[in-house]
C-alpha cells in the first residue's frame, strides 16, 4: 500500500474516531448501549452452585454487574451496570498486527481491501462502525461479543454459507450485477453461492452487509425465502446504490452525524 493511500483512508478513521468521541460511544452503532445505564441479560444454565457464575467477560465487558438465579427458567438473570461500559471511552479490540491480518489473508486466500487493513490497524481490530460492529481478523471482534450468538472473525467464517447435502455452485456478484446505475436485487437459490464475499457487520434479521473483495461494492445478504430439500435456504443480495466499502462507511457517518442524539 502506498503511503499516499494510507493517508487517504486514514482520514476515513479521523471521521470516525471524532464521531465516537462526539457520541461517548466506541463499540457497535447498533448497540448505542451508552443511552442505557442498565442492561438485563439471561445466561440458560442447568447447574447453580454456591459461587457466582462464571459469565462471558464480552457480556459483562468489564462493567459492575449483579445476578440471581432463576430455578424456572433454569438460567442466571444479569443486570448489567452499563454507565461504566469501557466503550464509552475507547474502543473494544487494539489494534490488529501485521501477523493476524496475514493469518486472515492467508486463509481467505486473497489479500484484504486496503481500507480495512488501515481500520484495522489504525483504530482496533473491529468491533465498531454500523450494526454489530466491524467483524475482525484474526483475535479481534466477532457476534459472540454481544454474549448470545456463535461467534466469529474473518478467517474463522468460509467466504459464504456452506451448502448441505450438495457440492455449492459458485458464482461471482460482479458476473450477475453488471449494471451498477440500478438498485440490484436477487435470490439465489441452493446451491448457488456467492463467490470472493466477505461479512463486514450484522446488521440483524439474520443479515449481514458484506463486500465483494473484486469490486469492494456492497451489498446486503441474508436469508431468503426458498428452502431446499437437504435444509438449505436460499440467500436474498441486493444493494440499493453502488456503494465501495469506503463510500458505504462514509455514507454511513453522514447520516449519523446529521443525527441528535442525547449526551451522556
Amino acid at each position: 500500500m502506498q503511503a499516499a493511500e494510507r493517508e487517504h483512508y486514514r482520514r476515513l478513521c479521523d471521521r470516525i474516531r471524532a464521531h465516537c468521541a462526539e457520541q461517548g460511544w466506541y463499540g457497535p452503532h447498533g448497540e448505542l448501549s451508552r443511552d442505557r445505564e442498565e442492561e438485563h441479560a439471561f445466561v440458560a444454565s442447568s447447574a447453580h452452585g454456591a459461587r457466582p457464575p462464571d459469565f462471558s467477560a464480552a457480556l459483562i465487558r468489564g462493567c459492575p454487574y449483579w445476578w440471581r438465579y432463576d430455578r424456572e427458567l433454569e438460567g442466571y438473570d444479569v443486570l448489567i451496570d452499563r454507565r461504566h461500559d469501557p466503550l464509552r471511552e475507547r474502543f473494544a479490540m487494539p489494534t490488529a498486527t501485521d501477523a493476524q491480518i496475514a493469518a486472515t489473508e492467508a486463509v481467505l486466500e486473497t489479500p484484504l481491501p486496503p481500507v480495512l487493513r488501515v481500520l484495522y490497524q489504525e483504530l482496533g481490530n473491529g468491533g465498531f462502525g454500523p450494526g454489530g460492529g466491524l467483524y475482525g481478523v484474526q483475535g479481534g471482534w466477532n457476534r459472540d461479543f454481544d454474549g448470545y450468538a456463535a461467534g466469529f472473525t474473518l478467517e474463522q467464517a468460509p467466504l459464504w454459507y456452506g451448502v448441505q447435502g450438495r457440492e455449492p455452485t459458485y458464482v461471482a456478484l460482479a458476473d450477475l450485477d453488471t449494471d451498477r446505475s440500478q438498485p440490484f436485487f436477487i435470490e439465489l437459490a441452493s446451491p448457488l453461492v456467492p463467490r470472493g464475499v466477505i461479512r463486514l457487520c450484522d446488521v440483524g434479521c439474520a443479515t449481514d452487509v458484506s463486500a465483494d473483495l473484486t469490486t469492494e461494492l456492497v451489498y446486503d445478504i441474508g436469508v431468503g425465502g426458498q428452502r431446499d430439500e437437504q435444509g438449505n435456504w436460499s440467500q436474498v443480495v441486493s444493494r440499493d446504490a453502488a456503494l465501495t466499502i469506503e463510500m458505504w462507511l462514509n455514507d454511513w457517518l453522514d447520516k449519523v452525524m446529521a443525527a441528535t442524539w442525547p449526551r451522556t
